[in-house]
């Protein structure tokens, strides 16, 4: 667990919920920016794709009236590294992390660190135009190895995940990314990603964390192509 993780306990739950949806709606409002400006390639990977995401949420009001910082790509330092026993170069990154402190009735004097975890995906293979193949089916499975299970595994606490979908459509890519799901041995059925009822790019699974706290995991599909 990193040092970034969990510091948002303290926070009141009503308080917590709010900033979180701060959080979402500035990947949002960033993102409908990115699409309308649409100065990214399909062929970018997830980093350049991060990168391009953050320029837009930058500009967003939602910054200066929810005191909000963004880093790309930060260090994720856990206790043995801080202490020495491990290699500062071994830390994981946190490919969008958030810092907000909040306004109005849910301000805290406490931040609030929001971790989005970035992954591309594709609904079938296709081919660059560098020529380098790209696996779909990779990319999904490691959308679950890398990204849903480092929340299940409380390496992030709190956080949610975005889907780069750079070929084909959302709704095949989240289906397959079910199947695979209910297929795993011991099946994980009851985790599969369900629509949401308020927002269209939205998915919830829920999860048994380790800890033993169950995590509500929200999935944004970010359609690029």
């Amino acid at each position: 667990m990193g040092i970034f993780d969990g510091s948002s306990k303290k926070i009141k739950p009503q308080i917590r919920q709010g900033l979180i949806n701060k959080c979402c709606e500035l990947l949002l409002e960033g993102y409908e920016a990115m699409v309308k400006a649409k100065e990214y390639e399909l062929s970018w990977d997830e980093e350049k794709l991060t990168a391009n995401l953050i320029s837009h949420m930058q500009k967003s009001e939602i910054i200066t009236r929810f005191q909000i910082d963004i880093t790309a790509e930060s260090r994720d330092y856990d206790e043995k590294i801080t202490k020495g026993t491990k290699s500062a170069k071994k830390a994981g990154k946190l490919d969008i992390r958030i810092s907000i402190w909040g306004g109005g009735w849910f301000s805290s004097k406490k931040k609030m660190i929001y971790v989005i975890e970035a992954k591309n995906l594709s609904q079938s293979d296709w081919k660059k135009k560098t020529g380098a193949h790209v696996n779909a089916r990779y990319q999904k499975k490691r959308y679950i190895n890398k990204g849903i299970d480092h929340f299940i595994s409380g390496h992030y606490k709190n956080g949610c995940l975005s889907g780069y979908v750079v070929q084909g459509k959302s709704k095949q890519i989240v289906k397959d990314i079910n199947t695979t799901l209910k297929n795993s041995n011991p099946s994980r059925a009851d985790e599969v990603l369900l629509p949401s009822d308020n927002i269209d790019q939205c998915y919830i699974s829920t999860h048994d964390r380790q800890d033993k706290m169950e995590l509500e995991l929200k999935h944004f599909m970010l359609k690029l192509n």
